[in-house]
């Protein structure tokens, strides 16, 4: 992931942000978004839990 002029993308693909949910622009294969401290990876239905660590 990497942004350039104000814009983020994930290799060559632009990523944008819809409804609270960081996505692919082109595809739904991957969506990002954040409940609370956790933040949700859904890579083609596999998805990917982390917490935040409070130090």
């Amino acid at each position: 992931m990497h942004a350039f002029e104000g814009k983020l993308f994930l290799n060559d693909e632009l990523l944008a942000e819809k409804e609270g949910t960081l996505m692919l622009t082109y595809t739904n294969e991957l969506r990002i978004h954040f409940e609370g401290s956790k933040m949700i990876i859904n890579i083609n239905g596999n998805i990917m839990e982390s917490q935040k660590l409070q130090k």
